[in-house]
C-alpha cells in the first residue's frame, strides 16, 4: 500500500521500503511533522525512528533544503545553503559549500566549502572538498577529487583518481579513470584516456583512445584504439581505428585511416593519411604517405614520400625516397619514381631543369670521354618486358608476411601490359653501356646500378648529352686540322699551277725547235741512226 504524506517544509521526499513497515514511516513522519514548526533553529531532536525495512539495516539519509538528517535516529543540523543529498552519509561533512546535489551512497560525503557540484552515484565525488562547478554521474565517479574544478565524469570510474585536474570531461565507463592533474582533457568512450595522469589537453574519442597516455600532452584521437599505447608522446593526431595504434613517445605525428601509422613506438613528425598507410614506420621520422595503404609494404627509414593508393617502397630500411601514383615503388636511397610500370608518357610544358651553379661545383676536371666511349655504344631496339616486371614486383609484395589484413595487391592489367610492350623502343642496355664506360676509364653517371639485389638497373639519357657533346668537340677539332691540312695544300698546288703557267709559253716557243727523224735503215738490220736536233738549253 502506498501513502501520499504532506510536510511543512520546501519539499518531503521519502522512500518507502516494503509494505509491512508502511505503518511505521507513517508514524515517523507525523512525529517529524510535530517538531519540525518548533525547530526553527535546526537543533537536534531525540525521536527515536525504528531501522525502515524490517530485518535489513536499509541505512537511508535524506537532506531537503538544509535541514533533513535520516538515518536511525532524526537529527538537524546547517549544511550550507541551497543542498540538496539523498543517500547514506551523502554531504555529510558539508559546511559553507552551496548550491550542491549528492545522490547516492558517500555521495559528496567530504564537501566541506565547494558549490555548485552535481554528484550521482555511489561514492561519486566522494572525497570532493574544495572542488566546484564539477558534475559527477557513476559508480565511484571523481571518487578522489579534491579541488579539481569544472570536470564532468559521465560513467563508472570516470575521473575515479582525479585530485586537482580541472576543466576535464569523461564519458564513459573508466574514460580518464586514472587522472590526478592533468587538465583540459575530453575522453568519450570506454576506457579512453583510462591511464592519463599528468597529461593535458588531449582529446579522445572512442573506446580504448588514448587509453594509456600518461603524461602526453595535445594529442587527438578519435576511433577504437586510436593512439591506445601512447603514453608520453605529444601533439599527436590519430583519426581511425587503431590509428597510431603502437605509438608510445613519438610526438607530432599525423594519422588519418583505419590502422593508419599503427606501429610507430617511437617515430615522430610522420603525416599518413589511408588504409594502413604507413603501417610499419617503427622508429621513423618524417614519412608522409596519402593513399589506400601507401607506405605500408615495408618498415621505412626517414623523409620518404608515398603518395597515391599501395605507393611504396620495395624493402626496408629506405631513406629520402618518394613514390607518386598508384602502385608506383622505389627500390633505393634517394630515388623518386613516378608512375607504375603501365605508364606511358612522362610530361608537361617545360623541360627538366636541374640545379647547374658553378658556385656550388667542387672539384671540376674536363676529363669526359667522348668518340673513345661513344664508339663503344650499341644503340638498340627492343621490347620492354612489363609483365616479367610487374609479376616481380607482385611477387615480392605478397612474400612480405604482415601480422594484419594484407592490403590488395591489384592484377596486372593486361591489355594495358600488351599494349606497352607492342611499343618498338630505341636506347641502350645499362649493362653495355656499363661495360663501354668501364673499357674508357669512365666513370659515367648516367648508368644507375642497382643498389642491392632488389634494385633494377636504369639510365639516365639525359646524361648522354655530355660526351656526345665531348664527342662533338673531338671531331670538330679534328676538323679543323684537315681543314688547315686542306688550306695548305691547295695552297702548294696552287703555287704549281702558277709556276706551270709560267713555264709552258717557254717550253712551248722551244719546243718548235726541237725536231726528231726517222731511223735509217728502216727496217733495220743490226744498227739504225736516228738523227734529232734540241735547243740549247735542254
Amino acid at each position: 500500500m502506498k501513502s501520499t504524506i504532506s510536510v511543512m517544509l520546501p519539499l518531503a521526499v521519502m522512500l518507502l521500503y516494503s509494505a509491512n513497515a508502511t505503518a511505521q514511516a507513517n508514524q515517523s513522519l507525523s512525529n517529524l511533522n510535530a517538531v519540525t514548526a518548533v525547530n526553527q533553529n535546526l537543533m537536534p531532536v531525540s525521536n527515536n525512528l525504528k531501522d525502515l525495512g524490517g530485518t535489513s539495516k536499509w541505512w537511508r539519509r535524506l537532506y531537503l533544503g538544509n535541514s533533513i538528517y535520516l538515518n536511525n535516529r532524526l537529527t538537524f543540523h546547517q549544511v550550507g545553503t541551497d543542498n540538496f543529498f539523498v543517500g547514506p552519509f551523502a554531504g555529510k561533512t558539508t559546511a559553507t559549500g552551496t548550491s550542491n546535489l549528492g545522490l547516492g551512497f558517500y555521495a559528496l560525503s567530504s564537501l566541506s566549502s565547494g558549490s555548485k557540484n552535481t554528484a550521482t552515484g555511489y561514492e561519486a565525488l566522494r572525497v570532493n572538498t574544495e572542488g566546484f562547478n564539477n558534475s559527477a554521474f557513476g559508480y565511484q565517479a571523481m571518487l578522489f577529487n579534491q579541488y579539481g574544478a569544472e570536470n564532468t565524469a559521465v560513467g563508472y570510474y570516470a575521473l575515479k583518481q582525479n585530485i586537482g585536474g580541472v576543466q576535464n570531461t569523461a564519458l564513459g565507463a573508466n574514460a580518464l579513470e586514472l587522472n590526478t592533474t592533468g587538465e583540459q582533457n575530453t575522453a568519450a568512450g570506454y576506457y579512453a584516456l583510462n591511464q592519463n595522469n599528468k597529461g593535458s589537453f588531449n582529446t579522445a574519442g572512442g573506446a580504448w583512445a588514448l587509453t594509456f597516455n600518461s603524461t602526453g600532452n595535445g594529442n587527438t584521437a578519435y576511433g577504437v584504439n586510436a593512439l591506445y599505447n601512447n603514453s608520453q608522446g605529444s601533439e599527436n593526431t590519430a583519426i581511425g581505428g587503431g590509428a597510431l595504434n603502437f605509438t608510445a613517445t613519438g610526438n607530432y605525428n599525423t594519422a588519418s585511416g583505419s590502422q593508419a601509422l599503427a606501429y610507430n613506438p617511437q617515430g615522430s613528425f610522420n603525416t599518413a593519411s589511408g588504409w594502413n598507410a604507413l603501417f610499419y614506420n617503427d622508429t621513423s621520422a618524417y614519412n608522409s604517405a596519402l593513399g589506400y595503404a601507401a607506405g605500408d609494404n615495408y618498415t621505412n627509414a626517414s623523409r620518404n614520400t608515398f603518395i597515391g593508393a599501395l605507393a611504396s617502397s620495395d624493402k626496408d630500411g629506405l631513406t629520402n625516397s618518394t613514390a607518386l601514383g598508384f602502385d608506383a615503388r622505389t627500390t633505393a636511397d634517394n630515388q623518386v619514381r613516378v608512375g607504375n610500370s603501365q605508364v606511358t608518357s612522362i610530361g608537361g610544358y617545360v623541360g627538366w631543369s636541374n640545379i647547374s651553379d658553378g658556385r656550388y661545383k667542387k672539384d671540376v676536371r674536363e676529363n669526359v670521354q667522348g668518340l673513345a666511349f661513344i664508339n663503344k655504344l650499341k644503340p638498340v631496339t627492343y621490347h620492354l618486358d612489363i609483365t616479367g616486371i610487374d609479376e616481380r614486383m607482385a611477387m615480392k609484395k605478397q612474400s612480405r608476411e604482415h601480422n594484419r589484413k594484407p592490403s590488395v595487391i591489384p592484377a596486372i592489367n593486361k591489355q594495358n601490359a600488351r599494349e606497352k610492350e607492342a611499343v618498338l623502343y630505341s636506347g641502350f642496355i645499362a649493362q653495355d653501356v656499363e661495360a663501354a664506360a668501364k673499357e674508357t676509364g669512365y666513370d659515367f653517371s648516367a648508368v644507375d646500378k642497382p643498389k642491392s639485389d632488389d634494385d633494377l638497373y636504369s639510365l639516365r639519357y639525359s646524361d648522354f648529352v655530355v660526351p656526345l657533346v665531348k664527342a662533338v668537340q673531338e671531331l670538330s677539332v679534328k676538323n679543323d686540322e684537315m681543314k688547315q691540312e686542306n688550306a695548305e695544300l691547295r695552297k702548294e698546288l696552287d703555287e704549281l699551277k702558277n709556276l706551270i703557267r709560267e713555264k709552258i709559253p717557254v717550253l712551248a716557243a722551244e719546243i718548235t725547235d726541237a725536231w726528231l727523224e726517222q731511223n735509217s735503215p728502216n727496217p733495220v738490220k743490226g744498227n739504225t741512226a736516228i738523227n734529232y736536233n734540241l735547243p740549247e738549253n735542254f
